[in-house]
């Protein structure tokens, strides 16, 4: 089942253009190894490579970071050109809503209401670059459960979701998240909440 994604293809876009930027100032005697943990979808297992998170803040109500893990390396992410001709990957988008000035952690309610944990996210998943519409599939996230525990950058994250097109979202992963949150301005502010 395809589902329009033009929040995730703008997010993605702005990512793209931050990993772009932010790789070529790295440190070169950077020896950390990605954290890679597991996770099923609709049967199929997927490594996941990278994660990263934005705090958007607090806007009256809740207090709003988005979350992202991707089978793919950041690299991998920031790349316009095939990545490979017959593979499929993972990028999973998680939009959580804290009832607080404050993020705080917890088990978060997918599609929950205003003043509460509430969870709303999307599956993409296909042949990157993520941006081609023919070659992914979008799936929001329906029913289920997304608990967070830690506290910034070490988060981990369980999903016990059901998305719209009836696949099972299962994984449990932890480890270092990175922040792109000082580089907001080049992202575009998200909102999976259907309000």
């Amino acid at each position: 089942m395809k589902i329009p994604f033009l929040n995730s293809k703008a997010i993605l876009a702005g990512l793209s253009v931050f990993f772009i930027l932010s790789s070529c100032s790295k440190d070169k005697n950077d020896d950390t190894t990605p954290v890679t943990d597991n996770i099923s979808f609709d049967g199929k297992e997927f490594d996941l490579n990278s994660r990263f998170f934005l705090d958007f803040g607090f806007d009256g109500d809740e207090s709003n970071v988005e979350f992202f893990v991707s089978s793919l390396s950041e690299d991998e992410l920031s790349s316009t050109s095939t990545v490979c001709d017959d593979c499929e990957h993972i990028l999973i988008d998680m939009d959580m809503y804290s009832p607080s000035e404050t993020f705080e952690t917890g088990v978060f309610k997918v599609n929950g209401e205003i003043g509460e944990h509430s969870a709303f996210g999307q599956v993409v998943i296909g042949t990157p670059p993520f941006e081609d519409e023919e070659a992914v599939d979008v799936f929001d996230f329906e029913s289920g459960t997304v608990t967070i525990s830690g506290s910034t950058p070490n988060y981990t994250i369980e999903l016990d979701v059901v998305t719209t097109g009836g696949q099972k979202l299962q994984a449990t992963y932890s480890g270092e998240f990175i922040d792109f949150t000082p580089q907001l301005s080049s992202v575009p502010a998200p909102n999976l909440r259907k309000r």
